[in-house]
């Protein structure tokens, strides 16, 4: 497949158009001709096909989201190859990402941006308990459909439970304004860096902005290992004042002092 062109049909599925693209490769908007249903078509390109690391966090994301089923993940639909391209193919959700989401309305409502955040959560336990950690936790990973329903998406960066973070080369793997401090000091990832994304997740849409950000990467490394996140300015009644133990909690930076599992943190809400 050239990659400048716009593929009229892979496989038996028909483009209707570019939903977006990236360093990875390109998501089309396309019709299931056998299903007569929408489906979001995810197609790697030839820069990414040809790095080793990049093909192999490709197949993962199909691999891992086989295994999953959840109202709060993409299912994941059929995975091949058209013309030398692996491509996967996934259920389309018609909605904005979180990220441009808060974009355009700056900060969400408390209720709201725990409504998110525990459907997040719930994905995750689903994630977890089949030995899945996400590692990519971030608003540009999760999609808001038309009713409100968040669905947690791209598992690009997945890995069992008991694999470590860190790349070949040392560097960190994911978005750096994300990236838990555990792994800034060279302790593994698990299921509670997950939950420290949410905790960020979370923040960011109560305040509009990132918990941790700059341009200078070393500076921004260094705020995360050894900063708190500015305090909440964002209006919280009394109803939802609880929010600021919650993120402490969620944020903390050891490991062993933050709600240790995803289900750990739906129960507290749920108190």
């Amino acid at each position: 497949m050239n990659e400048t062109s716009f593929p009229v049909q892979i496989g038996r599925y028909v483009t209707v158009r570019l939903l977006g693209s990236g360093g990875m490769g390109e998501v089309y908007l396309s019709r299931d001709q056998q299903f007569d249903r929408l489906v979001a078509v995810k197609v790697l390109n030839v820069s990414a096909r040809e790095d080793p690391e990049l093909l192999s966090r490709f197949r993962r994301e199909a691999e891992c989201a086989s295994r999953l089923s959840h109202p709060n993940l993409v299912k994941l639909y059929d995975y091949g190859e058209h013309d030398g391209a692996p491509f996967i193919v996934m259920q389309y959700v018609d909605g904005e990402s979180l990220a441009d989401l808060i974009k355009r309305r700056r900060r969400l409502e408390p209720l709201s941006a725990l409504k998110t955040a525990r459907e997040v959560l719930e994905a995750l336990v689903v994630c977890h308990e089949a030995g899945i950690l996400h590692r990519d936790v971030k608003p540009g990973n999760i999609i808001i459909d038309r009713s409100g329903r968040a669905h947690l998406v791209d598992l690009g960066l997945s890995k069992p439970l008991d694999k470590k973070t860190l790349t070949r080369t040392g560097s960190l793997v994911g978005t750096p304004r994300y990236v838990p401090p555990e792994l800034l000091v060279g302790d593994r990832y698990d299921a509670r860096s997950d939950v420290y994304q949410v905790g960020l997740v979370l923040y960011e849409c109560l305040e509009g902005r990132s918990a941790f950000d700059g341009t200078d990467l070393a500076g921004l490394l260094r705020r995360i290992t050894d900063d708190l996140p500015p305090p909440l300015t964002c209006p919280l009644s009394s109803a939802t004042d609880w929010i600021c133990e919650l993120l402490a909690r969620m944020l903390a930076k050891d490991p062993a002092s933050r709600f240790q599992s995803s289900r750990e943190v739906l129960d507290f809400l749920a108190d």
